[in-house]
C-alpha cells in the first residue's frame, strides 16, 4: 500500500475535506494528458508573460500551499505511527541475500536498516548458524559465499507516494490511519478525539496480533 492511502484515509475520518481534495488533485495531475506533444509543452513553459496577462493565481497557490503544509504533518505523523507499529507491534521482516566475505556480512550494506537477523540459510534452503555482531552477521565461513539472510528491519521515512513495508494482508490502511488521526488530533489539542482514534487503532492492533487459536468468539454463560 502507498501511505498516501493512509493519509487520505486519516483525512476522511478528521473531516479535512481540503486535504482528500489536494490528494485527489494529485492523482488527478498523475493521469492526465494534456493531448499535445513535448515541443508545444517546452514553449509553454518558456512563455514569460503569463502572469502578466492571466494573473499569479495568489489565492490558489496560497491554499494549495496550506493543503500541502498539512499533508506533510501527516506523512511526518504517520511514519512515526509505522515505526511504533514495527517495534511494538507487527515487526517488518524481509530476506535478503547477501555475499559473505570471509564469513562476515556486514549491515551497512543490508538494502534495509536491520534491526534483527533471525535465520541464515544456503541457497538450498539449509539453515546455517549465524553469530549477531556490533556491525556484521558473521558465519562460519573462508571466501566468498552467497546466503539469504532473514531479519528483522527499521521501516524508511516513507514519502507521500511510497510503497510501504507492510500490505494490505498486514494491516490495513484503515488501521495505519487510526494511530494518524489520533497525532493528528494530538498535534491539534483535540484530545478528547486522540483518545477515540487511539483506542480503535489499539484495539484493531490487539485483534491482528492475538493468536489465532484465541480469536473464537467466547460463548456467553448465564
Amino acid at each position: 500500500m502507498q501511505l498516501n492511502e493512509i493519509i487520505k484515509d486519516a483525512a476522511l475520518m478528521l473531516g479535512k475535506e481540503d486535504i482528500v481534495k489536494y490528494l485527489d488533485s494529485l492523482n488527478q495531475d498523475e493521469d492526465y494528458d494534456d493531448g499535445y506533444d513535448d515541443e508545444y509543452d517546452d514553449w509553454y513553459e518558456e512563455e514569460e508573460n503569463w502572469e502578466e496577462i492571466y494573473g499569479d493565481g495568489e489565492f490558489g497557490a496560497s491554499a494549495g500551499e496550506d493543503s500541502l503544509d498539512k499533508v506533510n504533518l501527516m506523512v511526518n505523523l504517520a511514519n512515526l505511527v509505522i515505526n511504533e507499529l514495527a517495534c511494538t507491534y507487527l515487526p517488518l521482516i524481509t530476506e535478503e541475500q547477501m555475499t559473505f566475505s570471509n564469513g562476515k556480512a556486514y549491515y551497512k550494506d543490508f538494502k534495509k536498516k536491520a534491526v534483527k537477523i533471525l535465520k541464515v540459510y544456503n541457497l538450498f534452503g539449509q539453515e546455517v548458524d549465524f553469530d549477531d555482531k556490533t556491525e556484521y552477521v558473521l558465519v562460519q565461513s573462508n571466501g566468498n559465499q552467497s546466503l539469504i539472510v532473514e531479519y528483522q528491519y527499521s521501516p524508511d521515512n516513507y514519502a507521500l507516494e511510497d510503497e510501504i513495508g507492510y500490505t494490505e494482508k498486514d494491516i490495513s490502511a484503515r488501521v495505519i490511519a487510526y494511530g494518524v488521526a489520533s497525532e493528528v488530533c494530538i498535534s491539534e489539542g483535540a484530545f478528547d478525539l486522540a483518545v477515540m482514534h487511539h483506542k480503535r487503532f489499539v484495539d484493531e492492533i490487539a485483534l491482528l496480533t492475538m493468536p489465532k487459536n484465541t480469536k473464537i468468539k467466547q460463548r456467553s454463560w448465564r
